[in-house]
């Protein structure tokens, strides 16, 4: 039965109303009649009786795109042994356990590309999926491996819906802002484990705010303010939001055990432009959060340490 002839937006189309009494099902699709081949999926599928759903299916799990590093940071709830459940499979509640998680990945793409299982049994509640390729873009899905053998056999647990697409994008930076930052190109990032291009981790749509944090370990009243500033961080970078951490530790060694506590940016040690912006800001006493203007380059706030921080306010003063 032909469900559409004239789909042209998203390429998506949801079919209601599917029984699993009429069931299995098969679904193509081609661009237009008689010009390309039908594309299809290589084995029929059925759905879930409302009961099985109620019971069985997992809930969509939760996705966030790094665009910096190109990965994506997945979670979910966990799902219950109950004895609705138990009844169903017709096991004793003691012989049913949930040992861990399959999790499968997919391009999206015109007629959809295979799922690629990227964890046969995850047994944690959330993960982060690396190195993925900024010009695709990614559905997750995820269901719960049982422990018992016999069950196995002879029932194949139901995935949960796809996630939301994840998409990658790209980044643009300012050019007095990457003149600001002239003579490195790479920031440290995850507490010093790896690295990004500044012009990835600064970049972002027009109005993007970029924090300046100059702090040492050192410093009494800097250790006091800088788990204040990662709560505050953690609220709204990903409403982009940037810190890049300006060290005035006494040595390497400091710096790379204080930089380890905080989630955000960090110039080298060693580098000569973290020296170059401790006096570009004039740094005379730590801590020091400074606002810039992320189009221009320039000083927008000189120090907003004990004073409101509004992330809607800078960017509306830029």
């Amino acid at each position: 039965a032909t469900l559409s002839q004239t789909l042209t937006a998203n390429l998506l189309l949801k079919k209601k109303n599917l029984r699993k009494e009429d069931g299995p099902y098969r679904f193509r699709v081609r661009d237009a009649p008689g010009i390309n081949d039908w594309i299809g999926h290589e084995l029929p599928f059925n759905v879930l009786s409302n009961e099985e759903e109620s019971i069985l299916q997992m809930s969509v799990p939760n996705v966030n795109a790094d665009d910096v590093t190109c990965s994506v940071h997945l979670e979910w709830n966990e799902i219950d042994v109950t004895p609705k459940m138990c009844d169903f499979f017709e096991i004793q509640n003691d012989d049913l356990t949930i040992k861990g998680y399959e999790i499968q990945m997919r391009i999206c793409s015109i007629g959809g590309s295979p799922w690629e299982t990227i964890a046969p049994c995850f047994s944690g509640l959330q993960v982060r999926k690396k190195n993925l390729d900024r010009k695709s873009t990614y559905h997750f899905r995820l269901r719960p491996v049982f422990e018992n053998a016999s069950l196995l056999d002879r029932y194949e647990s139901p995935f949960s819906m796809p996630s939301d697409v994840v998409i990658f994008h790209e980044h643009t930076i300012s050019p007095g802002l990457l003149r600001l930052f002239n003579g490195i190109d790479q920031l440290l990032v995850n507490g010093g484990r790896s690295s990004a291009k500044v012009e990835n981790s600064l970049g972002g749509p027009k109005g993007k705010v970029i924090l300046l944090y100059a702090s040492a370990h050192w410093c009494g009243p800097c250790r006091q303010f800088t788990p204040q500033l990662v709560q505050f961080y953690n609220r709204h970078h990903r409403k982009d939001l940037e810190i890049v951490f300006l060290s005035a530790d006494h040595d390497e060694a400091s710096f790379r055990s204080y930089y380890n506590t905080m989630p955000w940016n960090a110039i080298p040690y060693d580098s000569d432009v973290r020296q170059r912006l401790l006096s570009w800001i004039k740094v005379t006493g730590i801590p020091r959060l400074v606002v810039l203007n992320s189009n221009t380059g320039g000083i927008l706030i000189d120090n907003v340490v004990g004073k409101p921080m509004d992330v809607k306010t800078w960017r509306e003063q830029m």
